[in-house]
């Protein structure tokens, strides 16, 4: 009987630890509002996004100015409502976390630089992250600052601490997103010092062939094991590097893309990888024109094609681990789909127990079941391997609304406006953003003298 008991206790104890390793993994996905400006299918706006899909999602990209001042970059219909609605899927799936994204891939390195080398201006800075983020109700912030180097790697830390010290007191998050370069990332972080001051790393393994540019043979932009081709820039080499630089499991996230990117062959008789080719790929139908490049095609796209055009061909690497394709006579495409992204999720979950996993971007995976997967196919079988989870198409979606919908600050001065549909708020506008404000105790704002007064004021609705 006692070895029976010993037996249970041993099996609860086991499966109370799976339980609780699982909960812990993260899925992170990245989501750029400009796909709202592409073409056809692969138009994606903040609608699209299912808030029980991934345990993180990210607004990709904020940027700032030398002084700190943090703005949207504005580009077609993208505004402050785009903002309010992102935040809001976290009513649906309150354990969501809603994180915003400072940098990326094009962000001018001298910002950070200058941010980060003055005391003073790192407090600035600080302080203008956390009243961002809390103006408009992120749960943390991720600094994407792809190469910090020499002096950079000192100040990056004293900017961390500065923007921890502040997030943390406020119970908000802090990671930061790192491009790998096939460097030691010691030459690059003082990780010792980061990994105490940060939830998490997001690797953006793909980004350093977009980075880099044309190569002179076809090459897949994210294999998980090693090329002759290109050293040191496979998913397996680079955790094993941050792994052997001490950082610890539960923190790195490595990323998995879900765009592929596409050479014009030399000759069109010779396609395998390895193949010499002459120029970027053409530019694809749906317009992922926020990918630098305009050889990078969405997923989307590319399974969409293989499943509906007979011109185009799927064939598989064994050796690194990367699907490809052939169409149009000379056009080589290299991708991630089902088979490559459970490969990885095993090889980063199963085999290296890290954190969780990472996609850039959650906007270019098929998130409209175009291809007959499932909506987010890539997505969702990283989110079965990790989680053991079905498919989050019968759940619950968001109902989007806006607080105001005839108001914006785009356009407008700097200053107070006086929201008609609560007279006990109004909206403050500064550098083309709207921020909701509210009056204290049971005053009403008083848009002609610009207070909050105890008489209601007849131009708006009493809650």
């Amino acid at each position: 009987m006692n070895s029976l008991k010993c037996f249970i206790i041993f099996v609860v104890y086991m499966l109370s630890t799976i339980s609780t390793a699982t909960i812990d993994k993260k899925l992170v996905c990245f989501w750029n509002p400009m796909a709202s400006n592409r073409n056809g299918r692969g138009i994606f706006t903040v609608k699209n996004i299912d808030p029980h899909l991934c345990t993180h999602v990210v607004y990709g990209y904020f940027s700032a100015d030398s002084d700190g001042t943090i703005y949207q970059p504005q580009f077609g219909n993208v505004d402050e409502y785009y903002i309010y609605n992102f935040v809001h899927h976290r009513k649906i799936n309150p354990s969501l976390q809603i994180i915003a994204s400072i940098g990326g891939p094009d962000f001018p390195t001298d910002n950070f630089e200058k941010l980060s080398s003055d005391a003073s201006k790192r407090v600035a800075f600080a302080e203008k992250i956390l009243q961002f983020v809390k103006d408009f109700g992120f749960d943390g912030v991720d600094l994407y600052w792809p190469y910090p180097k020499g002096t950079d790697k000192t100040n990056f830390v004293k900017l961390f601490v500065e923007v921890s010290k502040l997030l943390k007191a406020d119970n908000k998050s802090l990671t930061i997103s790192a491009t790998p370069n096939g460097q030691n990332p010691l030459n690059m972080y003082e990780l010792n010092a980061v990994e105490k001051l940060v939830d998490f790393v997001n690797l953006d393994i793909a980004r350093m062939y977009d980075i880099d540019g044309m190569y002179s043979y076809a090459v897949p932009h994210a294999p998980i094991r090693s090329l002759p081709y290109k050293q040191n820039l496979d998913m397996e080499t680079i955790i094993s590097m941050w792994i052997s630089s001490g950082f610890p499991l539960d923190k790195i996230i490595p990323g998995i893309p879900t765009y592929g990117r596409s050479y014009s062959l030399k000759n069109s008789y010779i396609f395998g990888v390895g193949a010499a080719v002459i120029r970027n790929g053409n530019r694809g139908e749906y317009g992922a024109e926020n990918i630098r490049k305009t050889s990078i095609l969405p997923f989307n796209e590319i399974c969409y094609n293989l499943e509906h055009n007979s011109n185009w061909r799927r064939l598989y690497h064994a050796e690194s681990g990367s699907p490809y394709a052939v169409y149009d006579v000379n056009q080589w495409i290299s991708f991630d789909d089902i088979q490559s992204v459970l490969e990885k999720v095993n090889f980063a979950i199963n085999v290296k127990n890290l954190g969780g996993i990472a996609f850039y971007d959650l906007d270019m995976d098929d998130f409209a079941d175009n291809c007959g997967y499932g909506n987010f196919p890539l997505i969702n079988a990283a989110r079965r391997e990790i989680f053991n989870k079905t498919d989050t198409a019968t759940e619950p979606q968001p109902d989007y609304t806006t607080p105001n919908p005839e108001f914006s600050c785009r356009g407008r001065a700097d200053g107070n406006y006086q929201n008609v549909l609560n007279c006990r708020t109004f909206y403050t506008c500064a550098n083309g953003f709207r921020y909701t404000m509210n009056c204290p105790g049971s005053l009403y704002y008083h848009e002609n003298v610009d207070q909050c007064l105890y008489k209601s004021n007849n131009n708006c609705v009493v809650p």
